[in-house]
């Protein structure tokens, strides 16, 4: 990447100069680099062309406040983005940053890409504002096209003249205020706003009309009616003629809430995003040409059950998926059988547009899971230097969940669309038994059943009906519909739904009909009253064969809805009630157009829009409470429909609601007559939530292919040849961005010619250790391709693929290491006494950065605190207080780090009680007491990286203790006990007294942020856990010999 911007960054740290430096370089950026203010402005008056400024606050001599007021104050540099860094996080120096102009804050620690991504931003930003300024001395001549521009934008917009008197604001400033236009033209903030809101906004603006300033900016707040803080970043500049008189001020505000809340969300999200990078969660299976498994993942182990170790070396790749032995899509590509796709996976499949010779299906396989799983997997070949086939590879993802969402979508879509089918039906017909069929139809379609039927009582005697077959529907697949309704006597004091499943274990029919339904092979049926003012007239049975089928809520109550509406429409007399009574209860909304006005609406329509029923009537067009851009459109269209004998249309439309939401319409309209007259009667299905449920579907997939495409070392796949390494015949694109070559280049190429020093006798004595062991780490110096060098550890790993010997070998720059180990080999050698003493400088900063650490977290935490007594939303304050917790749990290891005299030894008990009690404090309440006993001898300990894995498990059950475990009844006890092993390991004990867990917990299948952290963490220390809730809730964790040891 070249880029021609140059950035000025002023730190009186050289070690982090010297990093933003080189960071900044390898992204393609001109850097010049101060060590004070007073250097950073002798560098601006040189005339250096400077684009953006990272700028350090804490700095003896001129801080870094000091410097930005310079830089600000001067005409010359006052429009150059200054961020400030630095570990001053309080609120304080932010407002004071602001107000004097800073354009950004970034709070050290922070990771390369936040830094990155901020300077790109604002280099963007500032070239944009130039930009504007000189589209702005263009746009003076036009106001009404500047007018345009302004309302159009989606920040906050104001220009006001000399006087501070509003000229113009976009409708977005009213939004955000509260206010009319009309109510702010022509007035003051003093006017206009509370003190304390106007007294900010001025301040810049006075400082600007005094020539102080040429720009400000300035953070406020506004309170809205319902409660809520709305915080807004304000920027004002002014507009001067040639004599420097202001013309013009002009603000900007953008709300910066939702930023805020997005933040700390992905802060929250943080651990679990770096377990899926870092773990690779993907099911993964690989197999060479003889159909042979040589890879079945972790992943993959746990989504099938089947075992690394039951798999490996055979064919029963089909096992976990299929009832019988088949091939499975990565078969069908190795043997090249391509026609045989279509026939599996018949209107499945699609061939993948970002690998070569791959193809894409989605599948659903019952025999995963309790309720099996919807899996979307992808197969793809493996080949050699010389192209031919030597295996493949299929990647599995659990895609259940969007399944069962989409096709939830689908079912309630078609179910309410034939729900209204059936009521348009009725109403168009006079002899409602002309429409039974069609209307049986509609339903048995819509749901999926395999039949329907209708029955009429003839004839009711004191225990038994009479009854006539009305109309019957059946699946084109079903040949021999069964007589339900014949056979089945107890229903003649059903006075509401009947539904049967095979499975249930409280029949509501007699034996000698169960055993007639189940010889029949009918595994559900639901039989439904029809009354007719109040009268029993009949029933409507559903019978279905699917051992899968589940019906849901939403099903029967449409089907409830049809029956009524069937009842309905038996007894009508007169139009209007063919279609108001089951209307009037509809989950869509429904409503008759004649003559260009609304002349019924159903309360399910008045909900949706905000408007009351009569408001609706009373508008004097109908097309009023549609977008502008689809009014004509619609208008057209029932146009063409009052004018066509039969010309049902459906289309998708936008409505505006009483609150100016915009609301997407799936309408379905149909001609009738209504008072005599033609009309269209529309019903309104309400998709918003699923356009919105498919684009954030959309964006999590492109989220997860992203980092799974991402990754961070170089991979190369040898062949071997005389006992030594041969050709690479693999890469991925780390290796070549690394090399600097292409792929076609490396492939083919010698993997010992690519070292900057071919020594061919040592990697033959390399590949002598990896024949004995399987694998070696060893360190090489590799030569790019413009000759640079970079020293590399490389991981190699020697195994067989179709028979041969074959190396993986994992490549990682170290070039910063290396750079870290020559300086100390060079202090070493200039003076030992030095390197003793640097050492022991070395632990008092490491026991600073300990304590450094902790008070930063505490810091966090407190922000956290008040963030939380801020907020109303309970959801989010329960975010906030575990995060909190969590938090917490991290400053206490970092606080027995820096008050102990070996910072690789943590003491455990104390540390185990100190948190403990912590967290049961901050969700201890009236409500909720509980205690804590630790039983851990004092010499135990642990160092920094299991100390912190096991605060974070401690903090997460102990939460969960204190917030489901004890009731007001119960005095909540909490045991922690760490005991040894023979073998060397450690029990970690956590047992509560509390109501414990349910019978069917387990912690594998919850989805809970808290117990899927606890797995991870475990999994991540190579321990074990053990669960048991009979008795209060108790979790053992074993961990490894060595984790936990005795003090020295």
């Amino acid at each position: 990447m070249i880029n021609h911007n140059t950035i000025l960054a002023v730190d009186d740290e050289p070690d982090i100069l010297g990093l933003i430096k080189y960071t900044l370089m390898d992204e393609g950026y001109n850097v010049e680099i101060a060590e004070s203010g007073e250097d950073a402005l002798i560098l601006l008056e040189k005339n250096i062309s400077i684009d953006l400024i990272l700028l350090d606050i804490s700095m003896p001599g001129l801080s870094g406040i000091d410097v930005l007021e310079i830089i600000k104050n001067n005409p010359k540099t006052s429009d150059i983005p200054v961020i400030m860094v630095t570990a001053l996080d309080q609120m304080i120096y932010k407002k004071q940053a602001y107000s004097l102009g800073a354009n950004d804050f970034l709070a050290k620690p922070y990771e390369i890409e936040e830094l990155l991504l901020r300077v790109s931003n604002h280099i963007h930003l500032f070239e944009l504002m130039k930009k504007e300024k000189e589209q702005n001395i263009q746009l003076n001549s036009s106001n009404a096209e500047l007018k345009s521009l302004i309302s159009a934008m989606p920040i906050m917009v104001s220009v006001k003249g000399p006087d501070q008197r509003y000229l113009m604001v976009n409708s977005t400033f009213c939004e955000k205020s509260g206010k009319l236009e009309d109510e702010i033209i022509g007035h003051t903030d003093q006017e206009l706003f509370p003190i304390e809101i106007s007294s900010q906004y001025n301040s810049s603006e006075d400082l600007i009309v005094s020539q102080q300033k040429t720009s400000m900016n300035t953070i406020y707040k506004l309170n809205n009616e319902d409660g809520k803080e709305t915080w807004i970043f304000n920027s004002s500049a002014s507009i001067r003629d040639d004599a420097g008189n202001i013309l013009k001020i002009v603000n900007t505000g953008i709300e910066i809430t939702d930023q805020i809340i997005f933040e700390k969300k992905l802060k929250a999200s943080e651990i679990i995003l770096n377990s899926i990078i870092q773990g690779l969660p993907i099911p993964m299976l690989v197999i060479d040409n003889e159909h042979n498994i040589i890879n079945w993942n972790l992943s993959l182990e746990r989504m099938s059950g089947f075992k690394y170790e039951e798999v490996i070396g055979t064919r029963l790749q089909w096992k976990p998926f299929y009832k019988q032995e088949r091939p499975i899509l990565v078969d069908i590509l190795v043997d090249g059988k391509l026609e045989k796709i279509p026939l599996l996976y018949p209107g499945k499949y699609t061939i993948s547009n970002l690998i070569p010779d791959s193809y894409e299906v989605t599948n659903f396989f019952p025999s995963l899971g309790a309720n099996g799983k919807w899996l979307s997997f992808t197969a793809s070949l493996i080949r050699d230097g010389q192209n031919n086939i030597i295996g493949g590879i299929e990647t599995l993802i659990d895609v259940t969940d969007r399944v069962k969402l989409s096709e939830e979508l689908i079912w309630r879509e078609a179910i309410l669309k034939s729900v209204n089918l059936i009521s348009a039906l009725f109403l168009k017909q006079t002899n409602w038994i002309d429409s039974i069929d069609s209307a049986l139809k509609y339903i048995g379609e819509s749901i999926g059943i395999n039949q329907i039927t209708l029955h009429q009582i003839t004839d009711k005697g004191s225990n038994t009906f009479n009854l006539k077959l009305i109309g019957m529907w059946k699946s084109p697949d079903l040949e021999n519909p069964l007589e339900i309704i014949t056979k089945f006597d107890d229903l003649i004091e059903c006075n509401t739904s009947c539904i049967w499943k095979n499975d249930d274990t409280e029949p509501i029919f007699s034996t000698d009909f169960r055993r007639y339904l189940e010889e029949n092979g009918v595994h559900s049926l639901i039989i439904l009253p029809i009354n007719v003012q109040s009268k029993r007239w009949g029933f409507l049975s559903f019978v279905d064969y699917s051992m899968n089928r589940q019906f849901s809520e939403i099903e029967i109550n449409s089907l409830i809805i049809a029956t009524d509406i069937i009842g309905s429409a038996i007894y009508r007399s007169e139009l209007e009630e063919v279609f108001r009574r089951p209307i009037e209860h509809s989950l869509t909304g429904v409503f008759v157009i004649q003559n260009d006005k609304f002349k019924f609406v159903n309360p399910r329509l008045s909900e949706m829009l905000g408007y009351s029923e009569q408001e609706l009537l009373n508008l004097s067009s109908c097309y009023s409470i549609f977008h502008p851009e689809d009014r004509k459109k619609l208008h057209d269209i029932i146009s063409t429909i009052l004018n066509n004998e039969n010309s049902d249309v459906t289309l998708e439309i936008r409505s505006i609601s009483s609150t100016n939401i915009i609301i997407i319409f799936t309408l379905f309209i149909g001609k009738v007559h209504f008072e005599q007259e033609r009309a269209v009667i529309c019903t309104a299905i309400d998709v918003t939530d699923r356009r919105k449920a498919e684009k954030a579907l959309t964006i999590s997939e492109n989220r997860f292919k992203e980092i799974f495409n991402n990754v961070n070392d170089a991979i190369y796949l040898i062949e071997t040849k005389n006992n030594s390494f041969g050709q690479i015949i693999d890469v991925n694109e780390k290796a070549t961005l690394m090399l600097k070559y292409s792929k076609e280049e490396l492939i083919g190429k010698n993997f010992v010619d690519i070292d900057a020093n071919p020594d061919k006798e040592a990697y033959t004595q390399i590949f002598t250790r990896l024949k004995v062991v399987g694998y070696d780490t060893f360190e090489k110096e590799h030569r790019c391709r413009d000759f640079t060098l970079i020293p590399i550890e490389i991981s190699a790993h020697l195994f067989s693929l179709n028979g041969k010997p074959v190396i993986l070998a994992v490549s990682r720059n170290i070039t910063e290491r290396k750079n870290a180990e020559n300086i100390v080999r060079e202090i070493e050698e200039q003076n030992k006494q030095q390197i003793i003493a640097s050492l022991k400088e070395k632990e008092i900063l490491l026991k600073e950065i300990h304590h450094r650490v902790k008070n930063n977290l505490q810091i966090i935490s407190s922000i956290l605190k008040l963030q939380e007594y801020s907020s109303t939303d309970p959801e989010i304050n329960a975010i906030l207080r575990e995060s909190r917790t969590r938090i917490i749990s991290m400053a206490m290891l970092h606080e027995k780090l820096y008050r102990t005299d070996n910072l690789a030894e943590i003491p455990l008990r104390d540390y185990l009680d100190q948190l403990a009690n912590q967290v049961v404090k901050e969700f201890e309440s009236d409500e909720r007491h509980a205690t804590v006993s630790v039983a851990c001898l004092d010499d135990y300990v642990v160092d920094i990286d299991v100390g912190i894995p096991i605060g974070l498990i401690i903090n997460e059950l102990v939460t969960n203790s204190m917030k489901y475990a004890f009731s007001p009844t119960i005095q909540g006890h909490i045991e922690i006990s760490v005991t040894p092993s023979q073998d060397g390991s450690y029990t970690l004990t956590y047992h509560d007294n509390g109501k414990g867990l349910p019978s069917n917990f387990n912690i594998e299948e919850l989805e809970s942020l808290g117990m899927t952290l606890v797995q991870n963490l475990v999994m991540q220390n190579r321990a074990k856990l053990k669960v048991d809730g009979s008795s209060g809730a108790t979790f053992k964790i074993i961990f490894p010999q060595g984790k936990i040891r005795t003090r020295n």
